[in-house]
C-alpha cells in the first residue's frame, strides 16, 4: 500500500489522513486510535491527558486507552511532553522544535517560532563535552485578555 504522505521528515504528515498517519507509523488502526490522532493533529498544541479524553469521549475511549495510546505515541517519538508551572503534563505531536508563550491565568497557549540556543547547544556541546544535548524552554505571563479583566 503507497500512502500519499510518506515524507523524508517522518514527524511532518499534515498532507496524510489519521488512518494513513498510523499505518505510516506501524500503528494499529482502531476507531479509538482514529479519534485520539484526529483530536491530537487538529487541536494543535499541548493537552493534558484529560483534555484529550474530553476531545474524544465521543469515540467511547476510557481514560486508560488514552494513557496507554499517549504512552505508546510516547516511546515512537511522536509525541513530545511538556511540563509547565501548573505541573500537568501535556503532549502534542511531535512537530519538530518549538517554544511556548502560556498565560498564567487562562493556560491560553501560544507557540513561538524559531530558537536562539542551538548555538548555545554547540558551544555546551563543544566546550562540556556533552552528548545528545537538547533543551525546553517556555515563557509565562499574563496574555492581554486577561490584563483586560484584572485591570
Amino acid at each position: 500500500m503507497s500512502l500519499v504522505c510518506d515524507h523524508a521528515d517522518h514527524h511532518k504528515h499534515s498532507d496524510c489522513s489519521s488512518e494513513e498517519w498510523l499505518r505510516l507509523h506501524e500503528i494499529r488502526v482502531t476507531d479509538q486510535r482514529l479519534a485520539l490522532v484526529d483530536f491530537l493533529r487538529k487541536k494543535r498544541g499541548p493537552h493534558t491527558l484529560a483534555k484529550i479524553h474530553q476531545g474524544v469521549k465521543k469515540s467511547s475511549s476510557d481514560f486508560a486507552t488514552v494513557f496507554r495510546f499517549i504512552q505508546l505515541l510516547e516511546k515512537k517519538n511522536l509525541v513530545q511532553q511538556h511540563y509547565w508551572e501548573d505541573n500537568q503534563i501535556r503532549y502534542e505531536i511531535n512537530e519538530g522544535h518549538h517554544h511556548y508563550l502560556i498565560c498564567r491565568n487562562c493556560q491560553q497557549v501560544e507557540p513561538i517560532e524559531g530558537c536562539s540556543l542551538f548555538e548555545m547547544e554547540k558551544m555546551l556541546q563543544s566546550n562540556k563535552k556533552y552528548t545528545k544535548l537538547s533543551h525546553r524552554l517556555e515563557f509565562f505571563g499574563i496574555c492581554p485578555q486577561c490584563q483586560k479583566i484584572t485591570s
